[in-house]
């Protein structure tokens, strides 16, 4: 293949993770169209990560504006993952990071996992003008040990952490999608579909039930903590499409992932009010 190499490993499925985790654009089979409005550069999103309603740890996503030589204006994203200090036998720090276009699809991820004095890191360079992702693996610490590696790309795809933004970006009552991404390495479809009726949950961080639209997922592929097959997802009824809620099976078994704060100019999540 002409392409490259000399890159490293990815996410592991964390947005994925984060629910809903969820997951190209690209080749979407969604015809729906996006509500204007749904990124907003400076957004920060915090969740907490439960399992049989004991706390596990936190996620804290921030999105910015970005560009990149060839690319005109993007979306650069951050995910923390972070165990808390409370939970016994588990500490887990992970960042990803991802670059994504406003069409909703990934050129460039970078995933950091903590390992005692080291961080092992992986990152992605989408390359679809040589049809290929460029994958690279290193250590921060010792020898610099690497590993390098190539996929063929036959349409546009996502990464674990854009693929969560993907889902924002199309989500509509009633949809059902497909996005083709690249999660551990390996290729894999998430597969999503939305209630056309409208949906409402309570959680802690919120005084008022909120509004909602509930969407169902499988993930074919293996991500942080064996997250894999399927998921549910709750997300705001409005233009922002926030993630609320996600249910995630993993390999202890089910997770769920809610938001507590958030900082988003001009946003309050939208009031669910019974129809008389």
């Amino acid at each position: 293949m002409n392409c490259p190499t000399g890159i490293p490993r990815p996410l592991r499925g964390v947005a994925v993770l984060l629910a809903i985790v969820a997951f190209s654009a690209g080749s979407l089979c969604a015809q729906h169209a996006p509500p204007a409005g749904v990124f907003q550069a400076g957004e920060e999103l915090v969740y907490n990560v439960t399992y049989a309603g004991f706390n596990l740890g936190q996620i804290r996503m921030r999105l910015a504006d970005s560009a990149l030589p060839g690319s005109g204006p993007s979306y650069a994203a951050r995910a923390h993952i972070d165990s808390y200090r409370s939970v016994p036998f588990v500490s887990l720090h992970t960042t990803y990071e991802t670059i994504f276009t406003p069409a909703g699809y990934s050129v460039w991820f970078r995933s950091r996992t903590e390992h005692d004095t080291a961080w092992s890191v992986c990152t992605y360079t989408f390359a679809y003008d040589r049809k290929c992702v460029m994958i690279a693996r290193y250590l921060t610490a010792g020898p610099v040990v690497g590993a390098a590696d190539t996929i063929a790309l036959d349409t546009l795809y996502q990464d674990g952490l854009s693929l969560l933004y993907a889902v924002r970006k199309f989500l509509a009552p009633g949809a059902r999608l497909r996005f083709p991404g690249i999660v551990s390495e390996k290729k894999g479809d998430a597969l999503v579909e939305v209630d056309a009726a409208q949906d409402h949950e309570s959680i802690d961080a919120i005084p008022y039930p909120v509004r909602l639209l509930h969407c169902t997922g499988n993930a074919a592929f293996v991500g942080v903590y064996g997250l894999s097959g399927e998921f549910e997802g709750w997300f705001t009824d409005d233009a922002a499409r926030i993630p609320v809620i996600a249910k995630l099976k993993v390999l202890i078994g089910s997770v769920r992932i809610e938001l507590m704060k958030w900082k988003r100019d001009g946003w309050m999540p939208p009031e669910y009010r019974k129809e008389k």
